[in-house]
């Protein structure tokens, strides 16, 4: 019986001009979950299977038009929460970051290519200068430390960051991630330890993707759930990238805030709140104390909120390089440049104590192997299998 499910509209793509290079046909429909499942169902029914997680990409890379980098740019593309992120998915899917590597790789590859000519014919008159070479090969190393400190960037802009608010009961915590976000997300009562638990909201904080942790109040427990609670609160706190220690300062600064502050002080920065309230404390006196790394702030009016998210941004992007080229490795990659660096680090010790050429020789070898892996030119199938298993199906 015929019957019709959709008006649709066939593509043919031929090889080699589509996203595989392979012959493709795309169909294009109407939306709707019966529609969609119907033209499915029909299309298995005639054959074709499910591809499958990363599987067309996957075959792009196999194929050769893009490489590993590339390819795992896609999966950057798709999961990009900031216009920085997706600037860094761009740049590395349109070769940016593999050009850099390649670059990398021409140059070290002809250092060594000068070593093995000292090393296959050693009666013939090659001129190498061994500390030109060595140079080189150090221009290179620091080649691969700007892109490890990129890094930190991609981290950021990419994967996002955890911002922990901690503080004494009834510092005003809840309210301060309610006046942040613009939205009521945790329970706000006059009843001091209302928040018992951790409440993390996603947010776009002044265009950097974050995670924003609302924890219990730091104080003496009053029962097990409550203590519980500030285990929570304090494990939280270590592994933040920056914590907001609220303080009350109608209340002054107190000893109990100090020790907080103590505990995460390389990465806090001290939210002075109630400014609406009498002050308690001297700004010229926080100021020398804990210099620039504090805000007044009413989480109730909203007083001083865009200066303290104006901290937070500067705070995390302190000591950030790479970002201007958009050029930032992912873990996988990052973890092979290191791999690389600890080479040519090597390979200047050894030079250093005039060791024999061939043993000279090995570190750069081994460097360029790490290279290749970043690109994929030399890669084993268990990591392609995992690269690829995180995408989604249809990508």
């Amino acid at each position: 019986m015929n019957e019709v499910l959709d008006e649709v509209l066939v593509s043919f793509m031929k090889a080699p001009f589509s996203y595989t290079r392979e012959d493709m046909v795309e169909i294009n429909s109407h939306s709707g979950i019966q529609v969609i499942s119907n033209i499915l169902n029909l299309t298995l029914r005639q054959g074709a299977r499910l591809a499958r997680p990363g599987e067309f990409t996957y075959r792009a890379f196999m194929n050769g038009r893009i490489n590993l980098t590339q390819a795992e740019a896609v999966l950057d593309l798709i999961n990009a929460r900031s216009k920085e992120g997706l600037s860094i998915a761009i740049s590395t899917l349109e070769g940016g970051l593999s050009d850099k590597i390649k670059m990398m790789r021409e140059e070290l590859g002809s250092c060594l290519s000068e070593l093995e000519a000292l090393i296959d014919f050693p009666e013939e008159e090659v001129e190498v200068d061994l500390e030109a070479l060595g140079k080189r090969v150090q221009r290179e190393a620091l080649k691969i430390q700007e892109l490890l400190e990129a890094n930190k960037a991609r981290k950021i802009w990419m994967e996002g960051i955890h911002v922990v608010i901690a503080g004494q009961v009834n510092a005003g915590k809840s309210s301060l991630l309610n006046r942040i976000v613009e939205a009521p997300k945790a329970i706000v009562t006059a009843i001091p330890g209302t928040t018992r638990d951790l409440l993390e909201v996603p947010y776009i904080l002044e265009g950097i993707p974050v995670k924003l942790v609302d924890t219990a109040g730091i104080g003496t427990p009053k029962d097990e759930a409550e203590r519980i609670g500030i285990e929570r609160a304090k494990h939280t706190m270590d592994e933040a990238d920056i914590v907001l220690v609220v303080v009350d300062q109608s209340e002054g600064l107190r000893s109990e805030d100090l020790n907080i502050w103590e505990r995460v002080k390389d990465k806090a920065i001290l939210v002075m709140n109630k400014c609406d309230l009498a002050l308690k404390v001297d700004p010229r006196e926080v100021e020398t104390r804990f210099k620039g790394q504090w805000a007044l702030v009413s989480a109730l009016t909203g007083e001083g909120i865009p200066l303290l998210k104006q901290k937070i941004r500067e705070r995390l992007l302190a000591g950030v390089h790479g970002f201007k080229e958009r050029l930032c490795p992912n873990l996988r990659q990052a973890e092979a440049l290191r791999n690389a660096l600890k080479r040519l680090e090597e390979f200047k010790e050894l030079s250093q104590h005039n060791s024999p050429l061939d043993i000279l020789a090995q570190p750069l070898w081994e460097a360029l192997r790490y290279l290749d892996e970043i690109t994929g030119n030399d890669v084993s199938q268990e990591v392609l299998d995992k690269i690829f298993s995180s995408f989604c199906i249809g990508k």
